[in-house]
């Protein structure tokens, strides 16, 4: 993912796929969905990575719909957030800024966006 500022990459997640259907659909609503929560642009592709590859372990476009505490459950399974993380998605808060993160100084997610 690239920002005027800074190119992220986020690793995907590896899982036993049975049905890819919709899973396209699902990484792109729960990027909109996460951008709603934080502003951190690496935990929204690393929640919206999640969501997707949840997605694609059940059969058929709407057997992987989830909701997000089913999302953070399948996030904490594979271990892919900290408890501070996952406060911005359960509690509805806007979550972590880039400044608070370990790789502080890469300033603002969109500085665009301003």
């Amino acid at each position: 993912m690239h920002t005027a500022s800074r190119s992220l990459q986020v690793p995907g997640v590896t899982v036993d796929p049975v049905d890819v259907t919709g899973a396209g659909d699902t990484f792109g609503s729960s990027f909109i969905h996460g951008l709603s929560r934080t502003g951190d642009l690496e935990l929204v592709a690393r929640f919206a990575n999640a969501a997707a590859a949840r997605s694609v372990t059940v059969m058929g476009p709407q057997g992987g719909v989830a909701s997000t505490e089913e999302v953070m459950a399948f996030m904490a399974e594979h271990h892919l957030l900290t408890p501070r993380e996952f406060g911005c998605f359960a509690t509805g808060d806007r979550g972590v800024t880039d400044s608070e993160r370990p790789e502080a100084g890469h300033g603002p997610a969109d500085e665009n966006a301003s």
